[in-house]
């Protein structure tokens, strides 16, 4: 039984190079080098699973590892070969159902199924008018937001786009703010061409923040009333395997969502009152989905539960049984 706190001392790694495989070692080295002090290991990572391996010592100390993917349904690795690799853990959770139900039909146990989360709300100091000016955002309007990345293989962006025009065709008071840029953020690529897309077909009641930092994101989502989550159908990790991220901060903002029905996200939250599906890459139900949004009177309340602070106990719950 493990009775830990929420709160962890933060080590940062001694080196921050940008490199992913000296950065890898790097981590790989520090943690190891300390193994011995640690009560438990949690690690999202299946190849620190297969160095865990390798130490020629009995550890004695439990191990967790929360799963994000299928390795072997991604090509990465052999069934036989990532059920190897996770031996190594006591426990198995996974951030999907449908990333669960990959596991389980390869062999590998699922202890739980643990979604992402986002932060709780910031405290937001401005006023709702003070935000409105600072990104030109029109008062006395419904507001939408995307907030995230603009990959277009994982987002269908240029869809949200073109639909939320045709939203606007028949609603007077409503403005899209999109606020992310490529999830690289030395990559422009996406951002220009996302710019330029609204720019050239002259769509006013749409803006463009590009990257900005967190909080102010949360800003922008706190004086929304709609979050849109466009993810495409077209590979397996917006399909199957997501959990994402931007989904558990509108709902923790308060805001109503427009999502398309990926299995990842349709299986978690088709009961959902205000959560409001289309299919993927279908314009014209997406702007049946967001005028269904339109039409709801009463704003959804903050959801708590989908917070960084409630996904840690559960975790610590598991851990305890480890």
């Amino acid at each position: 039984m493990h009775e830990l706190e929420i709160n962890f001392k933060i080590k940062k790694l001694p080196m921050k190079t940008g490199n992913v495989y000296i950065d890898r070692f790097s981590y790989y080295s520090y943690s190891l080098s300390y193994i011995s002090k640690f009560d438990v290991i949690f690690t999202r990572c299946i190849w620190f699973l297969e160095l865990l391996s390798k130490v020629p010592y009995d550890l004695n100390t439990p191990i967790l590892y929360e799963a994000h993917r299928s390795y072997s349904v991604m090509g990465d690795h052999s069934p036989a070969d990532e059920r190897r690799r996770c031996k190594q853990a006591d426990a198995t959770i996974a951030i999907s159902n449908r990333l669960s139900e990959d596991l389980e039909q390869i062999g590998i146990s699922v202890t739980e199924v643990v979604p992402d989360a986002a932060p709780e709300a910031y405290n937001i100091t401005k006023s709702e008018e003070a935000i409105k000016q600072e990104y030109n955002i029109p008062t006395d309007y419904t507001i939408f937001t995307y907030t995230g990345n603009l990959n277009k293989y994982k987002n269908d962006i240029k869809m949200m786009i073109d639909g939320f025009n045709q939203v606007c065709k028949n609603n007077e008071d409503v403005y899209l703010i999109i606020v992310g840029n490529y999830g690289d953020y030395r990559k422009y690529d996406e951002l220009f061409r996302a710019d330029k897309y609204i720019y050239d077909n002259n769509f006013e009641k749409i803006g463009l923040t590009g990257r900005i930092p967190h909080k102010q994101a949360y800003e922008i989502q706190y004086i929304s009333d709609i979050g849109i989550l466009p993810l495409t159908d077209t590979n397996t990790l917006s399909q199957k395997y997501t959990s994402p991220l931007k989904l558990y901060e509108y709902l923790v903002n308060g805001l109503e969502v427009v999502a398309s029905d990926v299995p990842s996200v349709y299986s978690d939250f088709s009961g959902s009152r205000y959560t409001h599906f289309y299919n993927p890459g279908d314009v014209e139900d997406y702007i049946k989905a967001c005028n269904q949004a339109l039409k709801l009177e009463n704003p959804p309340p903050r959801q708590q539960k989908f917070s960084y602070e409630n996904r840690a106990k559960k975790i610590r719950d598991i851990l305890k049984k480890l």
